[in-house]
């Protein structure tokens, strides 16, 4: 009869201690994720993902565009196109208003480091400051502080894959008033 007795204590206990092990579970789970977790991993299997912080904030395509749907990735690939033209875009369409981030390459037939300090990369970045569409170009002239690197790992034109990494500094003191620093950038895309 006391084996009994101490079964029946026993079991509430075992209930108990489960239920306070999922708790905390539950808890760490809801743990909010930094902004550098938000972003998509680094992956070379054409994932169709891009992304990066701009002012330590994640910045992501969104939405598709109002007129036509069009998609919120793009990326472009000619090889015939001044020795070789590789772009990558991503976009933001919120409440009608559009928001982009391109990077753009002459002289591109492989992976490889790609930087504005040669002028073979152009960097763009366009956003929405208080009704006033803002535009920084890495290859306009106003440009005070233009620093950038896309670094493609795979190029892969068999299989239409294209990914990489990207960084860029861009102020532009006439249009915009705001140091625009993107970081920690990746992309991975199949055509």
């Amino acid at each position: 009869m006391k084996k009994i007795k101490k079964v029946k204590w026993l079991i509430p206990l075992l209930a108990i201690a489960i239920a306070s092990i999922q708790c905390r579970k539950n808890k760490a789970d809801a743990t909010p994720k930094t902004e550098l977790e938000k972003l998509s991993p680094i992956t070379q299997i054409g994932a169709n993902t891009f992304g990066c912080l701009v002012n330590g904030i994640a910045w992501l395509p969104n939405g598709t565009k109002p007129q036509n749907g069009g998609l919120n990735i793009q990326v472009y690939v000619d090889p015939t196109f001044q020795g070789g033209a590789f772009a990558i875009s991503g976009y933001k369409y919120n409440d009608g208003s559009l928001n982009f981030l391109d990077f753009s390459v002459s002289g591109c037939l492989s992976s490889g480091i790609y930087s504005t300090l040669n002028n073979i990369l152009i960097v763009q970045y366009s956003k929405l400051v208080s009704s006033t569409h803002c535009l920084i170009a890495s290859n306009a002239q106003a440009i005070q502080l233009k620093t950038g690197i896309l670094n493609i790992t795979k190029y892969d034109l068999t299989n239409q894959i294209y990914s990489g990494t990207f960084e860029a500094t861009l102020f532009n003191a006439n249009t915009c008033s705001d140091t625009i620093k993107i970081t920690n950038g990746r992309f991975d895309v199949k055509l």
